[in-house]
């Protein structure tokens, strides 16, 4: 498994650096680990930023993607479907 810093990560990903903090911030994301206080990222790990970002192209904000990924119900049905307008 190769593992990357997050200047690597965020360019994999097409996103800046401090999107990437400020997904973790807004617990969306959690590095693999933390080696020498620098956040590393694997494959598992790129996942989500990847989708915050599609997500984002189809008009959703990280809150809204947030939403999305924690509601075990049928919240996020409904936030998709209020937002979706965005992307049309």
């Amino acid at each position: 498994m190769e593992l990357v810093e997050i200047g690597e990560a965020a360019r994999r990903v097409g996103v800046a650096t401090s999107a990437l903090r400020s997904y973790q911030e807004r617990s969306i994301v959690t590095p693999a680990a933390r080696h020498g206080g620098r956040r590393i990222y694997g494959p598992r790990e790129l996942q989500m930023p990847a989708f915050v970002q599609f997500m984002r192209h189809l008009g959703l904000s990280p809150e809204d993607t947030r939403a999305v990924l924690q509601d075990s119900g049928d919240r996020w049905r409904q936030t998709v479907n209020e937002n979706r307008h965005r992307a049309e």
